[in-house]
């Protein structure tokens, strides 16, 4: 029993060879792969945010978005953003995980402090046997938090011996040891 298809095409009927066969000759299926190709290749539409007129979230200017994330007017003003939360100390990281941040601020602590125990004075320059730690000045334990004003640079000895003492109560046990915050 044979069984007739209907070209998908110009519509005659022919004989398949194969059962999955759908056009009747090689010009039908061209012309099938070229109306695929012209339906599948239209001109997209323009998106919503291209070309759309913001104003600088740090010189309060006007300008033209080129992507959809776009907040400052040129790359100048992205840097002077940061350089102005800097300035405050209080550093802004943009799209980044918690540990990121949280590692990033360590190391601005420590540049900050100059890779120097804050407590004692020992630093890592003088003293290769010198292990830095990040300390809170007012612990976790006692509702500190990870932020940059925080966060102090200290020596092993010092840290572990400081435990989650508040600095006041610290420094009056350990008056040899000067404050050089």
């Amino acid at each position: 029993m044979r069984n007739y298809k209907s070209c998908d095409v110009c519509k005659t009927i022919y004989n398949p060879v194969t059962f999955n066969q759908r056009y009747c000759e090689k010009t039908c299926a061209a012309k099938a792969m070229t109306q695929m190709n012209n339906a599948k290749y239209k001109p997209k539409p323009k998106p919503i945010w291209l070309g759309e007129i913001r104003k600088c979230s740090v010189c309060d200017i006007e300008f033209t978005t080129k992507a959809w994330n776009q907040i400052n007017c040129s790359r100048l003003c992205t840097k002077r953003k940061y350089e102005i939360s800097y300035e405050h100390k209080t550093p802004i990281f943009f799209n980044e995980s918690p540990y990121k941040k949280l590692l990033k601020t360590r190391i601005m602590v420590l540049n900050r402090d100059e890779f120097t125990c804050q407590y004692c004075g020992r630093s890592r320059k003088e003293d290769k046997s010198v292990v830095l730690h990040i300390d809170h000045m007012i612990p976790k334990a006692k509702g500190g938090d990870d932020s940059y004003s925080n966060l102090i640079t200290s020596c092993q000895e010092c840290n572990l011996g400081k435990s989650d003492t508040l600095l006041e109560n610290w420094n009056k046990k350990n008056e040899a040891r000067p404050r050089m915050v």
